[in-house]
């Protein structure tokens, strides 16, 4: 059972491995990413990678464009304002950074039977990069490393899945909600574009059926945290 409290759906075409500080593994919530993608967790089922391969970060991928043009729009220092879901804000910055990171185009296709009609599985280019998260109160002072993900020119975006018991800044999973899970996400989803940047932090709660079995099903509860 997937039980929500708010309206907010948040998903990405691929959830982000992490290095440094681990993500972990947790479902995320359904619905459409920041970028409009029509991605959940189920695509790993309705899309097959055909083919996969390393470019070099100039390289032009069959898509139209290179990991360079997305390094163009998301490398650097953004300054936003978080708004918090109890109507606090905060000041945030977000550093995007590029070390040589692997380039990756991933040409896709649906997977048969289990693709129904309105699937899509555009082909993408992937990039690793460095994250700095930190914001003006300390409850966020974080450093990762993501992938970016693009499947059309002019934007980029980033899915992770991180484990409040490792993140570095004061961030408090009880301020906005307090149930007793066995698994604890925060969820942020970001979206870099040409004139704008957008993101959401959600919190997630995990119940197992059975507690001794992480395995086993239960049921998953998601809240908004924050937005800019």
């Amino acid at each position: 059972m997937n039980r929500w409290r708010g309206a907010w759906g948040i998903s990405l075409l691929v959830v982000a491995g992490c290095s440094g500080q681990s993500g972990g593994e947790a479902p995320h919530p359904s619905g459409p990413g920041l970028n409009g993608a029509d991605a959940d967790s189920s695509l790993a089922t309705v899309c097959s990678t055909v083919d996969s391969r390393t470019l070099a970060v100039d390289d032009r991928a069959p898509i139209g464009f290179s990991a360079r043009d997305m390094l163009d729009i998301a490398e650097g220092v953004h300054r936003e304002q978080l708004v918090y879901a109890d109507q606090a804000e905060t000041g945030l910055r977000i550093v995007i950074t590029y070390a040589d990171g692997a380039v990756i185009f991933v040409d896709r296709e649906r997977n048969g039977e289990n693709a129904g009609p309105s699937a899509s599985c555009p082909d993408m280019l992937q990039v690793t990069v460095g994250l700095r998260l930190v914001s003006d109160d300390g409850e966020f002072d974080e450093s990762l490393e993501v992938v970016l993900t693009a499947t059309q020119e002019n934007q980029a975006s980033f899915f992770l899945a991180m484990d409040p018991g490792e993140l570095q800044g004061t961030f408090d999973f009880g301020r906005f909600d307090s149930g007793d899970y066995d698994e604890r996400s925060v969820l942020i989803d970001v979206a870099f574009e040409a004139t704008r940047i957008r993101g959401r932090l959600t919190g997630q709660g995990v119940v197992h059926a059975d507690p001794m079995d992480s395995g086993s099903s239960g049921s998953t509860t998601s809240f908004p945290i924050g937005s800019w």
